[in-house]
């Protein structure tokens, strides 16, 4: 397993990783984060897929929506990235993903999610052949929050030849089992410091054998 911090070392890894004109599927969340501001479509794992379209890379992103104009406006964004989002599914159990986000004094954010989100049922059909026939798959580990689309992003992961999981912090969905059961599924992470500290602590907590050495 191997630690990356940036994003551009995560695309370096995966081009050198892939075929010279490498697919990658991207798989999990699709949201709006809510801003003082203005609202700004989001998903790490989509903004990956946003990022591999535009420096040349072949992206899929597998994901659901609401039958919404948020759900509509997503996909129309991501086509407009390059993105293909064949594999982007509209449900009827919630709406598209939303997330309130606030800044405290010292610019500091602060997450309210709505729940149940769309993106918690991305379905489980479909998700091994699509990571199969990918040169490398992206995931999240907030993707995985929900059991639905948890068993999907499992799934993918089991398929792919090369898996990087974007480990993503975000209370309250930190639940140690499932954060820790994303980093194990990846070949290689994407974390930052302050995240490194509880991700080792989530590892040695779901460790039955004694302290890990995976990172």
């Amino acid at each position: 397993m191997r630690l990356f911090g940036s994003f551009a070392a995560v695309l370096s890894a995966l081009v050198s990783a892939a075929a010279a004109a490498p697919s990658v599927l991207c798989i999990g969340e699709t949201l709006f984060d809510g801003l003082p501001s203005a609202i700004y479509l989001g998903g790490a794992p989509l903004n990956v897929a946003c990022h591999l379209a535009q420096a040349g890379v072949r992206a899929r992103y597998l994901s659901a929506v609401g039958h919404d104009r948020l759900g509509t406006e997503a996909v129309r964004r991501l086509q407009a990235q390059g993105v293909d989002t064949d594999l982007i599914v509209q449900v009827r159990e919630a709406e598209t993903g939303f997330v309130t986000v606030e800044l405290d004094r010292s610019g500091d954010a602060s997450y309210t999610f709505v729940t149940p989100a769309a993106w918690d049922f991305i379905p489980t059909a479909g998700a091994a052949a699509a990571a199969k026939s990918a040169d490398a798959l992206v995931f999240g580990s907030l993707g995985m929050r929900a059991e639905g689309s948890r068993a999907a992003i499992r799934a993918a992961a089991a398929a792919a030849s090369f898996a990087v999981c974007d480990i993503n912090l975000r209370p309250p969905f930190v639940e140690a089992a499932v954060v820790a059961d994303a980093a194990r599924s990846a070949d290689l992470l994407k974390l930052n410091d302050e995240e490194l500290v509880p991700l080792a602590s989530m590892l040695l907590e779901t460790t039955e054998a004694g302290p890990s050495r995976e990172l």
